[in-house]
């Protein structure tokens, strides 16, 4: 079929066939599709994992090098068999716009077959939030953030009404122990906690053009008005609610709904309260510590680690996905100049491009050289400015004259190359040489800190 096709293109588009375009879109997405497959199942979370375990993934960053590695295997196989005919060399005929036509295709090449790594992860966020619709999956993050509030995340102390005591065995093996006396005595309450779970760093900001607020604050607010108006009644049904998720995932604590209150709930002042652990000790390394060789373990606890661990990446994967304006970036810029790169290769000559890599390679070591002699932060991008302008004016007189064909080659390359830095250069002279007036407490926005403020779009409008 693909032979069929080809034999078509090269009687009716002779560079489509010359560049493989058809072959490669087929390659590039039959591996994106495999590398789709590969995140959605590596995606999957397992609920019963706290994040303290000693847990070391090294799946992302192998299959992450895997692809890198075949992204390489591939763009020289293609670059093998798209350089045995240049239509420019023999001279073919080619209008102007057939210049331009390949080397959008060659960028389209290098997209599909540098972002093996973007399908890889994004198709672990699509996992991720496939568990539940965004309303349920927002409930369920409400629900987990309030119930943390009533229990002890860190390490715990040494309340004896609170933990057992246990020795620790020369094998390290744990006795329990059913009662063991106070050693310290703290006057703790539950006004003294927080709701900080996923809100706190997930929603106050800008995401896809919606302003969010800050999710745990109006969560934190609405309990301690539960435990102001004595809504005892509220805390139970958030303990059920919470028992429910946990249930659902196969996951319980030693303590139903109504033990865990009647531990917590002491109004008005809720001092005296029993803590309740967030998870059980084993292979906690927080859940537990070590005071002469007194081994301190929870007797009250319930899965709140396990559910913040997984239902943060469930928080990341809906409201800060790995997709976003900042990453698409990278990947562009990536596809961008590597497609720069064969395209100069491509229109000029090897020897041109060869001599073009070593001259703004030295360059740009001399110039940084020079920029460190001058201690200015501006000089470099300067000097770089006025390299790009020099080489234009060489180049424009030199192709006006008509009068031969001087270093053309060489300095094509480079300006090929070196406009996809011309906006960056301004940029960065720009955000170089801005001024601020610290003896004023209310700053004007000057117009380099809008650039700074909009360095995202200014990048893509320069792409």
């Amino acid at each position: 079929m693909f032979n069929k096709i080809q034999n078509n293109l090269l009687l009716r588009q002779p560079l489509l066939w010359n560049i493989k375009i058809v072959p490669m879109v087929a390659v590039t997405l039959i591996i994106h599709a495999l590398f789709f497959l590969t995140g959605f199942v590596k995606g999957q979370l397992n609920f019963k994992q706290k994040g303290w375990e000693y847990n070391l993934d090294s799946d992302t960053s192998t299959i992450i090098f895997f692809s890198v590695l075949l992204s390489t295997i591939v763009l020289i196989i293609w670059l093998v068999y798209y350089f045995r005919n240049n239509a420019f060399k023999s001279f073919y005929p080619k209008n102007h716009a057939s210049l331009y036509k390949e080397w959008l295709l060659i960028l389209i090449i290098c997209l599909l077959n540098c972002t093996y790594t973007a399908t890889y992860l994004f198709a672990q966020d699509i996992r991720k939030t496939s568990y539940f619709d965004a309303q349920e999956t927002q409930r369920r993050l409400d629900i987990i953030s309030m119930a943390a509030l009533f229990t002890n995340t860190g390490i715990y102390s040494n309340d004896g009404s609170v933990y057992a005591e246990v020795a620790v065995a020369p094998a390290y093996d744990t006795v329990s122990v059913d009662e063991a006396p106070a050693k310290q005595q703290r006057e703790t309450t539950l006004f003294h906690h927080s709701v900080y779970r996923f809100g706190s760093y997930g929603y106050s900001y800008y995401s896809r053009g919606k302003q969010f607020q800050n999710r745990d604050s109006v969560n934190d607010a609405r309990v301690k008005n539960w435990l102001r108006n004595n809504q005892k009644d509220s805390v139970q049904w958030l303990f059920t609610e919470f028992e429910k998720i946990t249930k659902s995932h196969g996951l319980k604590g030693n303590i139903t709904p109504q033990e865990w209150l009647n531990l917590v709930y002491n109004y008005p002042e809720f001092i005296d309260t029993k803590e309740v652990a967030s998870s059980d000790g084993v292979n906690d390394t927080e859940a537990y510590a070590y005071e002469n060789n007194i081994s301190i373990r929870p007797r009250y606890y319930v899965p709140v680690k396990e559910m913040t661990y997984n239902y943060e990446k469930i928080h990341d994967a809906m409201y800060k996905p790995f997709i976003q304006f900042e990453t698409g970036l990278a990947y562009l810029c990536v596809a961008f100049g590597l497609s720069l790169s064969i395209f100069s290769f491509r229109v000029t000559s090897g020897r041109g491009w060869l001599i073009s890599l070593v001259s703004v390679g030295i360059t740009a070591m001399l110039t940084g050289l020079l920029s460190l002699a001058i201690q200015t932060g501006e000089s470099y991008p300067i000097i770089w400015l006025l390299i790009i302008a020099g080489l234009l004016i060489y180049y424009l007189s030199v192709a006006a004259s008509k009068q031969g064909k001087g270093l053309t080659d060489t300095t094509l390359n480079a300006l090929i190359w070196l406009s996809a830095w011309l906006l960056p250069i301004i940029v960065s002279i720009i955000l170089f040489t801005r001024r601020y007036d610290y003896t004023r407490e209310l700053q004007e926005e000057t117009f380099a800190q809008w650039v700074e403020h909009n360095i995202i779009a200014i990048m893509y409008v320069n792409l």
